[in-house]
């Protein structure tokens, strides 16, 4: 079983590294992919390929679905720009490298490179970080980053 409590929080599409079927028991949700948003509620059973690339754009409170995967890969990803479609999130754009950003009340490091990693204590932790926030709509407190990205 799969309580969904919320829409993605980032704006991007993304894959599994699974492919799965969700049958949704209850509630229901908007699923974004390229080309649109659709709408399934009760009784809908979607049978997606790990490379479908998707967001939960929309979500009814007490979404209750029954969740089965199967065909385990590695290829897991978030899409990104021009990938991503979702109006209510604005495209920013900032040279790569890790900044300060006031999160939850504290000033943290976050990693840029064409969208906010998740927040660090250390420039070290946040250049290494390689999982995408939830807060993509927080600006850095300056304009440069306090370290540019490390060269290949």
């Amino acid at each position: 079983m799969h309580r969904i409590q919320s829409k993605d929080l980032t704006p991007f599409l993304h894959t599994h590294p699974f492919a799965y079927a969700s049958l949704i028991l209850r509630g229901g949700y908007g699923e974004q992919t390229s080309q649109d948003i659709r709408w399934y509620g009760p009784g809908s059973l979607l049978l997606r390929r790990s490379d479908f690339a998707h967001r939960l754009a929309r979500v009814e409170p007490g979404t209750l679905t029954l969740f089965i995967t199967w065909k385990r890969k590695d290829n897991a990803r978030q899409l990104r720009r021009p990938e991503i479609m979702d109006p209510d999130v604005p495209w920013v754009d900032y040279p790569a490298g890790v900044y300060q950003r006031r999160l939850y009340g504290r000033v943290r490091y976050c990693k840029f490179d064409q969208f906010w990693h998740t927040a660090a204590d250390t420039v070290e932790a946040a250049s290494a970080s390689t999982k995408p926030s939830i807060d993509q709509k927080t600006k850095p407190l300056t304009s440069s980053p306090a370290r540019p990205p490390p060269r290949p």
